[in-house]
């Protein structure tokens, strides 16, 4: 039976019903979990079968590289340096699929297919909340079936899902997770975003976690409205960011992550190349962003070296400066206090109490880093 906390809400289990017994259903926060309908499940098991909690995936290569794209104005549209971009824009030139995460027109996240690079635009940028993936296993199988080339981006446990889902590996699909914190709450999204909504009569336009305004290591958030005003701030003063960073809000799993190091399903692993300033990089010559780029497979290798992007070869070490790719967030003791008691009148004001660890705090928490990194 499985853990409720281990679980991810990746889908595979619904995906795979043959009965369609199986919904995904929001808790109080707005985290999906699997529930089953009792009248339509037929006890085949396969739902416990294809759960990626307790599969090992082991990458067959494990190469690192910095990378970004010769184009200026991709990187300051991309996270760090457009090196999702570079790699979609090759698999929709070649007559393929793109699905990743993207605004709703209410501003929630869901994966979605597209097959343009006119849409690709919608998956670009981080998402700081927790994508729904909804029918896109199913979908993106029946691509792969009629021998369509499919890129496929989300979280390390989202992958898994998928190629677990799977049972094989198709040579036409090629799979991509980034370094991951973790997801937060989808309800705690829903606070931050009205609040945006209250700071103009004018409706939301378009929202940017990552806005380069300032330079690629000191990005904020801002938000567009339809009478092409803007608002912005600085990622750590923002409300929703201070409950993100101090681990707050994250879904339960986040803090017992089973996709970390090397346990992922992925051909390729992107992310922003914190700490590059360390490492001797020719190509590291401006403040607009930088990605590194952690390849799993032979697939991913061949992807990467048919891109015209910007590409150095770089020290394993240099994923160190991401610790997030190894472990899993550490969860603060306040975190149910801070869940049960939150609500959109006290958000600000709780959130910025809550924050505020005791001596103590910070010292459990600098002995439980130091006991995981000699772990490592």
């Amino acid at each position: 039976m499985l853990n409720m906390k281990l679980c991810t809400g990746c889908t595979a289990c619904k995906s795979i019903c043959p009965k369609q017994a199986i919904d995904m259903i929001s808790d109080k926060d707005g985290f999906l979990y699997p529930t089953i309908n009792k009248d339509k499940c037929i006890n085949c098991k396969l739902c416990e079968k294809v759960c990626p909690l307790d599969k090992k995936f082991t990458p067959m290569i494990n190469k690192v590289y910095a990378a970004k794209s010769y184009d200026k104005n991709v990187i300051l549209s991309s996270s760090s340096g457009g090196i999702f971009y570079e790699l979609s824009k090759y698999v929709l030139k070649n007559n393929g699929f793109v699905c990743g995460a993207a605004f709703d027109d209410n501003f929630q996240v869901h994966h979605i297919i597209i097959d343009n690079i006119e849409e690709l635009p919608k998956l670009m940028t981080s998402k700081y909340v927790q994508s729904r993936i909804e029918d896109c296993y199913v979908e993106i199988r029946k691509l792969l079936n009629d021998d369509r080339l499919v890129l496929f981006s989300g979280t390390p446990c989202q992958t898994n899902g998928l190629k677990s889902y799977l049972k094989k590996d198709y040579s036409n699909l090629i799979c991509i997770d980034i370094i991951c914190h973790g997801t937060p709450a989808p309800r705690i999204w829903s606070y931050e975003l009205n609040k945006y909504k209250k700071y103009n009569h004018s409706p939301v336009k378009s929202i940017c976690f990552r806005d380069k305004k300032v330079s690629w290591k000191e990005y904020g958030y801002s938000c567009m409205y339809d009478d092409d005003s803007k608002r912005y701030s600085k990622h750590q003063n923002t409300t929703y960011s201070k409950a993100f960073l101090n681990d707050l809000d994250l879904r339960k799993s986040c803090y017992l992550c089973k996709a970390k190091g090397i346990n992922r399903a992925s051909d390729i692993t992107l992310g922003d190349f914190w700490g590059c300033e360390r490492f001797s990089i020719s190509i590291n010559d401006d403040k607009l962003g930088l990605s590194i780029v952690v390849i799993h497979t032979n697939k991913g290798l061949d992807i990467v070296n048919k891109l015209k992007i910007k590409l150095e070869d770089v020290n394993k070490k240099a994923i160190d400066n991401n610790p997030s790719y190894f472990y899993s967030s550490l969860e603060y003791k306040k975190r149910k206090k801070y869940l049960n008691k939150v609500n959109e009148v006290n958000y600000d004001e709780l959130t910025s109490k809550m924050i505020n660890k005791t001596y103590l705090d910070r010292f459990v928490n600098k002995v439980k880093r130091k006991i995981r990194n000699l772990v490592k």
